[in-house]
């Protein structure tokens, strides 16, 4: 169930990234970013990892996170500080937190949306 929650959340936040759904304002996707999180966020409560052992989830969710973080809402762990607890904890993972660590691991040159994305974390010029 959680993982459905996780899904739709993470497909509403990057379908409304484009331009063919005709949301382009950033505060209306911001304002999907925190009905979205919130049920999440409470779930999560003071726990270390979603569902107390790291699972899974918590890999997919770390990326739901870091994409909004970089290409919605850089002030998401303002508005959401158990969020950056959260994924401190997921990143500093034996194994993940060395490969996170290189500056040439090939998902770093990705985006997080498609380049068409009108939020994709990339300066517009």
């Amino acid at each position: 169930m959680l993982e459905g929650i996780i899904a739709n959340y993470k497909k509403d936040v990057t379908g409304m990234s484009y331009p063919f759904n005709g949301i382009t304002e950033l505060s209306a996707v911001q304002e999907k970013v925190t009905s979205g999180l919130t049920p999440i966020v409470a779930f999560l409560g003071d726990k270390k990892f979603l569902v107390g052992d790291v699972s899974y989830m918590d890999f997919y969710f770390y990326e739901c996170v870091q994409m909004t973080l970089h290409c919605l809402q850089p002030e998401l762990f303002t508005q959401f500080p158990t969020l950056k607890t959260y994924c401190e904890s997921v990143a500093s993972l034996p194994g993940l937190k060395e490969y996170l660590a290189k500056p040439d691991r090939r998902e770093a040159t990705y985006f997080f949306n498609n380049k068409m994305a009108v939020h994709n974390g990339i300066e517009k010029a």
